[in-house]
């Protein structure tokens, strides 16, 4: 109603009775009325009580209505966000603003501070949360991300203040970005497992360093628990051949142990590679043969290397059997060279046989 007009008493400056039941009013007391773009502080303002038992209309001034000094609304925009300092002073913060769905900060920042606890911010969707992102309080305040609406309670993501990240599931890298090289990793000793490990190398076939990837076989692999290295195959020379556990060489072409050489169906010296020559059932000596005893058939041989020659028809064999007369007769021997033609000399002091020669 106009501030210059008013019936039925309604000057006084504070809240009063007008003793008129709320039902008893016309609803066209509101109808065709002048609306007001402002209210003076003398201006009365209708309000219903509903304390009363019917329902009663009252009115109050507007400045016992708001205070007697009221509190002035500075620096707001649309969307701007209210901040109050002291018990009198409100300020919208230009730098914060609100439209219903995005909060957006202009310059400044958002601080969440409590005593004690895990402070964080949890994102919900439907009224349920879905991640949860704040600092650990019992965890030496490392910052994490979760699952769910509790710090620590799912977490999958966590940075200390170290910059160690932690990740609890899978890190996919996609993109040109470069990361970081690290110059070192930590490997964990591992000693008693009993579990076939891949050895992992460098991929490519790069042999000398650099930032490469890394790569694993499925046919290279190492057992802590057996101390086994299994592989399809191995080159290189063995250092330490003096193992039981190896029985097999397989195949091989030539082989040299000190100065003994193999090689095909030769066994020789470094410096006569063919003296001995191996076929079936014979052994070729491209050379001599020099041994202390001699084993034929199981009996040892104990003919001396002089009786040898002897019996080889040499001049000690003739000589010995032109020196054998009993009655001025030869025995009679069986004595048969090797060679035809080779003279017995074998000669009686009453019958002329010397020079008798085998057929």
């Amino acid at each position: 109603m106009p501030s210059g007009y008013r019936a039925g008493g309604l000057s006084k400056g504070n809240l009063f009775d007008t003793n008129i039941k709320a039902t008893s009013i016309d609803e066209d007391i509101f109808t065709d009325q002048e609306v007001l773009s402002s209210v003076a502080d003398s201006d009365l303002v209708l309000i219903l009580d509903v304390s009363e038992d019917p329902d009663k209309i009252k009115y109050i001034t507007r400045t016992n209505f708001i205070g007697s000094s009221g509190t002035a609304l500075t620096g707001s925009t649309n969307n701007t966000l209210v901040t109050v300092t002291g018990a009198s002073a409100i300020a919208g913060e230009a730098n914060l603003l609100f439209d219903g769905t995005i909060l957006t900060n202009d310059g400044g920042e958002v601080d969440i501070d409590i005593s004690s606890g895990d402070p964080h911010l949890s994102l919900q969707i439907g009224g349920t949360d879905k991640f949860t992102i704040g600092v650990d309080d019992s965890d030496s305040d490392k910052f994490k991300i979760d699952t769910g609406g509790t710090v620590g309670g799912a977490t999958q993501f966590t940075l200390d203040s170290s910059g160690n990240v932690t990740i609890a599931g899978d890190l996919t890298v996609s993109g040109s970005s470069t990361a970081t090289v690290a110059t070192t990793v930590t490997i964990t000793d591992n000693e008693s497992t009993d579990e076939d490990n891949a050895i992992v190398f460098t991929s490519g076939g790069d042999v000398d360093g650099g930032n490469i990837g890394l790569e694993s076989d499925g046919d290279l692999f190492y057992n802590p628990s057996t101390g086994r290295l299994t592989a399809t195959q191995l080159a290189g020379t063995l250092q330490t051949a003096a193992q039981t556990n190896i029985t097999s060489l397989g195949t091989l072409t030539a082989l040299t142990v000190d100065n003994i050489a193999l090689n095909g169906t030769t066994i020789g010296h470094t410096s006569d590679t063919d003296l001995l020559t191996l076929t079936s059932g014979v052994l070729t000596v491209a050379g001599e043969v020099s041994m202390t005893t001699l084993d034929i058939g199981g009996t040892d041989v104990t003919t001396t290397a002089a009786e040898i020659n002897l019996i080889d028809g040499g001049t000690a064999f003739k000589e010995a059997l032109q020196g054998i007369i009993i009655l001025g007769r030869v025995i009679k021997a069986k004595v048969i060279p090797a060679t035809k033609g080779v003279d017995l000399g074998i000669c009686s002091v009453d019958s002329n046989i010397c020079n008798a020669k085998r057929p």
